[in-house]
């Protein structure tokens, strides 16, 4: 035990050259639950092409998580990764809040448990098009329910333009749809939306319009939640110092996605710049999510608007 404890010690310093009382204790209470009772392996469900679980690869490849503690189920959209989770064939998972709000105004027993990824999305679209308005009456592609999805809708509100909206199920679809000329434009995400570059462009950035919002989650079965509390809470503990990490050492973070996501350094560095990664359960995000909310409602995705009380579990986040 102390020896992995101060191999993962090393390995924060290595992140600002410091360690803080406040990380040296959240270290030592993880090493000891672990070692004090057995193991409560996690069954996490990822979306493959996305990058939105990079802090998990890193603290895997760095080792600050072992993969004896979590079992990974890799799916191909947020659909997918969606009905594992309200059938409670994996524990948590990354996945767009979107699919978490619909989970719990249908009464499943998931909850969110954590922001995670933030910004990540834009809008790619043929040559010819250079700004919002000129995507009246053109056709953009979605993925029905998603973030992309309502995303979508929000800034069609916000800059007042009207395109004919294309609702495909996976991104494979998306991106055949686009480069065949049969949609003019994507709402699409961070790293495939610069595997479709040239002679493609992206004319905005979700970010650029809501700073900072958060757009995948760690969402949680109820039964993972109230079965693996502990497992939960030093998943959560790692995430955010991985998170840490990728923010001190950006360099390291790149080379991970040109690694596991097989970009090329430009492309790896434009994801980045895009994404940004912080765990918590801030208002200003729980704001701009029942802004969505709101929207999915209007577009009859919900059958009700929950309470904060009903999405939200705090109780992995710092007190």
């Amino acid at each position: 035990m102390y020896k992995e404890l101060i191999r993962l010690l090393l390995k924060i310093i290595g992140v600002n050259g410091k360690i803080t009382v406040v990380m040296i204790i959240s270290l030592v209470a993880i090493f000891t639950v672990s070692c004090s009772r057995p193991e409560e392996r996690l069954v996490v469900g990822i979306i493959a092409p996305s990058t939105d679980w990079l802090p998990l690869y890193m603290a895997l490849d760095l080792e600050f998580l072992d993969e004896k503690d979590v079992k990974l189920h890799y799916f191909s959209t947020g659909w997918e990764v969606n009905e594992a989770l309200i059938a409670e064939r994996i524990d948590i998972a990354i996945m767009p809040f979107t699919y978490g709000w619909k989970g719990v105004s249908g009464d499943k027993n998931i909850r969110i448990i954590s922001f995670f990824e933030r910004e990540s999305d834009g809008i790619i679209t043929a040559p010819d098009i250079s700004n919002l308005q000129q995507l009246n009456r053109r056709r953009i592609g979605v993925l029905r329910a998603s973030t992309l999805d309502i995303f979508t809708h929000l800034i069609m509100d916000k800059y007042d333009f009207k395109p004919e909206i294309v609702y495909f199920r996976t991104p494979t679809e998306m991106v055949v749809a686009l480069q065949e000329g049969y949609v003019d434009a994507l709402s699409f995400y961070v790293p495939v939306i610069f595997k479709v570059d040239d002679p493609f462009k992206t004319i905005h950035w979700y970010g650029d319009s809501y700073p900072d919002h958060p757009c995948c989650d760690i969402i949680a079965t109820d039964s993972a939640i109230n079965e693996k509390k502990e497992a939960i809470t030093n998943f959560v503990d790692i995430m955010r110092i991985s998170c840490e990490y990728i923010l001190k050492k950006p360099k390291k973070a790149i080379q991970s996605i040109m690694d596991n996501w097989q970009l090329c350094s430009s492309s790896a560095e434009r994801t980045l710049k895009h994404t940004s990664f912080r765990v918590s359960l801030d208002e200003d995000g729980k704001h701009f999510q029942l802004k969505t909310a709101e929207k999915m409602v209007e577009l009859g995705y919900l059958k009700r608007l929950p309470d904060f009380s009903e999405v939200y579990y705090e109780g992995f986040q710092d007190k």
